[in-house]
């Protein structure tokens, strides 16, 4: 795992995101004030580039993937007009990406580039908010494990932790409510009809508070 620099530089914050549904970039809200508050702080403090792991893109096997496409599309998303988000130009990071592939390797995670990439709207939504005047900052996005090992994820994050003295800031959007319900799905899949009535009713207070409000 990579050492932190002795050195007294503050490190940037660790950002964790609640992504939201694809409306978030329809509408107006209070988290979109936030995120948009949170860019021009990275703006006035000099933040060069942008390391995202988000909730929609996993790896099979022991693999790790890292966005590597100079010139990558966007996902089509429902019920927004394309006018809101396809004109928008995300700033692909190869420089930042290969480091944290170097980074991840030396960690002895198999990381590897992906040079057919696509941005997905639980990563690009975040970004349009955070900087929605203006270029974006590069941005280099790791995929998830499929196998959704909480160790394996520790260690990655263990791994790029160095980044934060360099000038990059680090966001999670997603992961920790898309695992939630994505847990709950599995035990309902392998469980006995009372435990099944259990589950499913823990998964939709799960959703009344989580994604209702």
């Amino acid at each position: 795992m990579g050492s932190i620099p002795a050195q007294k530089k503050q490190p940037t914050p660790v950002f964790l995101f609640a992504h939201g549904s694809t409306m978030m970039l329809g509408e107006e809200s209070e988290p979109a004030r936030i995120w948009e508050s949170i860019g021009n702080e990275c703006l006035r403090r000099g933040v060069k580039r942008i390391v995202m792991m988000g909730a929609h893109w996993d790896s099979p096997y022991d693999t790790v993937r890292v966005s590597m496409n100079p010139d990558a599309k966007k996902d089509p998303v429902g019920s927004v007009t394309e006018a809101r988000y396809m004109p928008y130009k995300m700033v692909a990071d190869l420089e930042g990406g290969q480091r944290v592939i170097d980074m991840l390797r030396g960690a002895g995670i198999n990381a590897q580039a992906d040079p057919k990439f696509e941005w997905v709207h639980d990563t690009f939504l975040i970004v349009i908010r955070m900087f929605p005047h203006c270029i974006p900052l590069p941005t280099t996005i790791v995929s998830m494990n499929a196998r959704y090992d909480p160790h394996l994820h520790t260690k990655i994050g263990a791994a790029l932790r160095p980044l934060r003295y360099e000038d990059t800031l680090i966001i999670g959007s997603g992961g920790s409510v898309h695992n939630f319900l994505y847990r709950l799905e599995t035990l309902l899949s392998s469980s006995g009809r009372r435990w099944k009535m259990l589950l499913r009713r823990t998964r939709d207070l799960l959703y009344e508070e989580l994604l209702l409000g």
